[in-house]
């Protein structure tokens, strides 16, 4: 939705212009001009919302792949290569000073049938509140000037 152009409510029905600008503006605002239109209510398309899974690497993720590649019987060198990795990335992996990233993690699930990716939460987007706009109206640029003067 479009906010004022004067005072920055979220409710900028109509255009109107004022002073000879053609702005978006709310009802309360319109009267300091002359309306031009007033849009005609849209259907809002439907939107589906499917959660989305956020997917996190394990906190014991170093321990699980140490434990693995022993279990294997391999070298830090062998376990590189079988992933074709390398050698440094798998050792800081390993050590845990590095967290594999999720194509890394599911590389190595796929490969030793280990478990490194926990689903965290559903994510939906009903939740999320949308911050008022850090852009300037009209309307705040005359507040502003209007302190100046005082």
């Amino acid at each position: 939705m479009v906010s004022c152009s004067i005072c920055g409510s979220k409710k900028a029905s109509v255009v109107a212009i004022i002073e000879g600008v053609e702005l978006d503006v709310c009802e309360g605002c319109a009267r300091l001009g002359r309306i031009v239109s007033r849009p005609k209510p849209k259907p809002k398309p439907k939107i589906e919302t499917k959660p989305e899974i956020e997917e996190t690497i394990v906190m014991d993720f170093a321990k699980r792949i140490r434990k693995v590649r022993e279990k294997n019987k391999m070298t830090q060198e062998e376990f590189a290569k079988e992933l074709n990795e390398k050698l440094s990335v798998m050792k800081h992996v390993e050590q845990g000073k590095l967290v594999p990233s999720l194509k890394l993690a599911k590389k190595i699930e796929d490969k030793f049938r280990i478990e490194l990716i926990e689903v965290q939460s559903e994510v939906s987007g009903a939740g999320i509140k949308q911050e008022k706009s850090e852009t300037a109206t009209l309307g705040d640029l005359i507040e502003i000037k209007r302190k100046k003067s005082h």
